[in-house]
């Protein structure tokens, strides 16, 4: 019952969270065949509110042991589906539970179930995919289990950090344990299992090669999507990817220069207070709904803004980075939920007419929608300024972008 009312809750809320959800083979995933989902897990326990909702499988979750430390928790963890898997950090005596846990997870996968894991063991915010643990391969390849796939599957953000941005969800072939070479010995099936799915996720998965270029790649992949907005955000970023990754190979001074320019326009526009927003385009038609939009939008913002201060207080007190989405979007969901409660427990309490409720709904929902287009009016006009006032400074920003731009349409894939 409590798994259902969250799964409803979230299917909606995603749906708001993210600007454009993009998914690939998930309606191709059967529905009578035991599986372990494997993903990378680049967004803490949003990965899991994602996979959840989209996934058309009952899901079932492995989470870190350290989430279940009180009675109540673990009594609501249990109603999510979650089960608890202990790591050495749990003390070494806790490891003996998971033979408990894995003996749960084999009953599950007995019943045709579709179970969870993040073979990597922890969320980094990165565009990469990590070594995998072995625990995944231990379950699945369990004597008293037959007929087992791995579900390999493939999450990226555009923006991980940020909402009304754009995440992609791919579902990848199935992995049937039975055909990963049963005559050898366990050792060598658990290595190629590993491998395999390691192999699925990385060729599909949106990756940047090297640690040391990810702010250069994150400032070109949103300094090009005006350019190549046509393409969906994940083969944008892959192109970009490969056309510098081939310049980095035949001519390291050329990506070097590129480097250091974007590091220069970076400093240029933090000292101005400008970001790359400044640079995105609005049609004329979208100006003038903005404009006539400026009322509903102060409105929304003032009937907004107890809710979303809330959820920014909240958000500070957030010491690991990697948990920002995810707990922004839970808390800001129960939040809301109470708040609008609240709003329909006032209106019917002074016997408001419930068109006023209407209508503070609809401004809502536009000051949300509306909100970011203003701030890149906001950016374009910081922009516009300083042209007027430091018309040697604007005119850096210009040569450095442009010299960007062609940097990247220079190199021939």
């Amino acid at each position: 019952m409590i798994y259902h009312i969250f799964h409803f809750i979230f299917s909606l809320v995603v749906k708001v969270y993210f600007k454009k959800i993009y998914t690939h083979g998930l309606k191709t995933i059967p529905q009578n065949q035991a599986f372990i989902i494997c993903s990378n897990h680049g967004n803490s326990f949003l990965d899991a509110i994602l996979l959840a909702v989209l996934i058309p499988r009952k899901v079932h979750f492995l989470a870190r042991a350290d989430v279940f430390n009180s009675p109540i928790k673990r009594w609501f963890l249990k109603r999510l589906n979650m089960m608890p898997v202990y790591r050495l950090r749990d003390g070494r005596e806790a490891l003996t539970y998971n033979h408990e846990v894995f003996d749960a997870c084999a009953a599950l996968l007995k019943e045709n179930g579709a179970l969870l894991i993040f073979p990597e063991g922890n969320c980094v915010v990165e565009k990469r995919l990590r070594a995998f643990k072995s625990g995944i391969a231990d379950l699945a390849l369990r004597d008293d289990l037959k007929n087992v796939a791995i579900l390999p599957l493939v999450i990226d953000y555009e923006e991980p950090y940020l909402l009304q941005t754009q995440v992609s969800v791919t579902a990848l072939p199935l992995i049937f344990v039975d055909d990963i070479n049963p005559k050898d010995e366990f050792k060598n099936r658990k290595q190629l299992l590993l491998k395999s799915i390691h192999s699925s996720i990385s060729a599909q998965m949106l990756i940047i090669p090297d640690a040391g270029d990810d702010s250069f790649y994150e400032f070109m992949f949103k300094l090009l999507k005006e350019d190549l907005a046509d393409e969906p955000f994940v083969n944008r970023s892959k192109k970009i990817i490969t056309h510098f990754e081939i310049q980095k190979e035949e001519n390291l001074n050329l990506f070097l220069a590129a480097k250091n320019k974007v590091e220069e326009l970076k400093n240029i526009l933090s000292v101005n207070n400008i970001t790359l927003k400044a640079f995105q385009k609005q049609n004329a038609v979208k100006l003038i709904v903005l404009i006539f939009a400026i009322p509903l939008v102060l409105i929304g913002f003032v009937f907004n803004y107890l809710p979303s201060f809330a959820v920014r207080q909240i958000i500070k007190q957030i010491k690991d980075k990697q948990f920002i989405s995810a707990v922004r979007m839970v808390s800001a969901t129960f939040i809301y939920i109470i708040y609008i409660m609240l709003v329909i427990l006032l209106f019917v309490m002074f016997d408001f007419d419930n068109i006023y409720l209407f209508a503070l709904l609809l401004i809502s929902i536009t000051h949300y929608y509306l909100g970011e287009s203003y701030l890149i009016i906001l950016e374009t006009l910081k922009l516009k300024l300083l042209k007027v006032k430091h018309p040697d400074v604007y005119k850096r920003i210009d040569r450095l972008k442009n010299e960007l731009l062609r940097a990247f349409h220079s190199v021939k894939c």
